[in-house]
């Protein structure tokens, strides 16, 4: 009975030790209070136990010259209704262009970032938003100029699997989920030949 006693006791300790310890925790549900961008140029992130999060220039998914290769801006950051979860548009040189253009949708969350985003097209995004309190994304891509291959496309935000995509030609009514991106994608069944 004694040894069971012990047993009992040491089983409450270790249970305790773990409760009390936040350390056993390996990925730390962190709320963000704020996310602006830097005068750095990079995005800032507040976390709720007073701790800032940096996140680092990203570099460009499109093979460029040396001098092109990484962020030179990026657009606003938008926290999600789940208050952990944060995305931003991460902008790089074009060549054709006097101004960047946003080749990758960067997601935080919790701490670390959780993916980075690349249409399947490998076209530039130019809005999305968050669905789901944070657990989806949606996004627009297409040319830079011409309006020449509108897409969109809805990702599981932990998984970065493809829910969901439409191009033009592929139907002539946009899914609900895109109908925000319905006066950017314009007419549905493109230019007349």
């Amino acid at each position: 009975m004694g040894t069971t006693n012990h047993f009992t006791r040491f089983a409450v300790v270790i249970g305790l030790v773990v409760c009390l310890c936040p350390s056993h925790v390996t990925a730390q549900v962190r709320a963000v209070t704020s996310a602006r961008i830097g005068k750095d140029g990079l995005i800032h992130i507040l976390r709720s136990d007073g701790t800032e999060f940096v996140a680092p220039r990203e570099v460009s998914p499109i093979q460029l010259s040396d001098k092109m290769d990484m962020q030179v801006s990026v657009r606003e950051p938008v926290i999600a209704k789940d208050g952990r979860t944060v995305g931003w548009l991460a902008e790089f040189p074009n060549c054709c262009t006097s101004y960047p253009i946003p080749l990758v949708l960067v997601l935080y969350r919790d701490g670390t970032i959780l993916r980075r985003i690349v249409p399947k097209t490998g076209l530039p995004l130019w809005r999305w938003a968050f669905l789901e309190d944070g657990n989806e994304v949606e996004y627009y891509a297409d040319t830079v100029h011409s309006n020449l291959n509108p897409t969109c496309e809805l990702r599981d935000v932990m998984s970065g699997e493809l829910l969901d995509e439409w191009h033009r030609g592929k139907s002539k009514t946009l899914p609900g989920w895109a109908e925000p991106f319905a006066k950017d994608v314009g007419d549905l069944e493109g230019p007349s030949n």
